[in-house]
């Protein structure tokens, strides 16, 4: 990781911390980004304030379990997959019995 410096059109001072793409960091860095721009596009497509609040308080559970939260989502697609999986085998038995 590297620390690089931004200066604006109006010369405010800014740094951003830049992981490369083999850095574990700019995985969470990158799912983090997903995820929030997923929040904020949700929140612009609903119609009451209500919802838009409901969403970032999603948003802001999910950021504070940051990054386990993702490391969840993994295991859940993980275990999803092995029940399709059961499932596909299941099926294909069921489909050479009947030939």
């Amino acid at each position: 990781m590297t620390i690089k410096k931004i200066v604006d059109d109006d010369g405010n001072v800014k740094y951003a911390v830049v992981a490369n793409s083999e850095n574990r960091m700019y995985d969470y860095l990158s799912k983090w980004h997903d995820a929030y721009i997923c929040k904020k596009i949700e929140s612009k497509l609903v119609d009451t304030q209500e919802e838009r609040e409901r969403i970032l308080e999603d948003y802001a559970r999910w950021k504070s379990k940051f990054p386990k939260s993702i490391e969840n989502s993994k295991d859940l697609k993980e275990n999803q997959k092995q029940k399709l999986k059961k499932k596909i085998e299941e099926l294909q038995s069921e489909y050479e019995r009947l030939h």
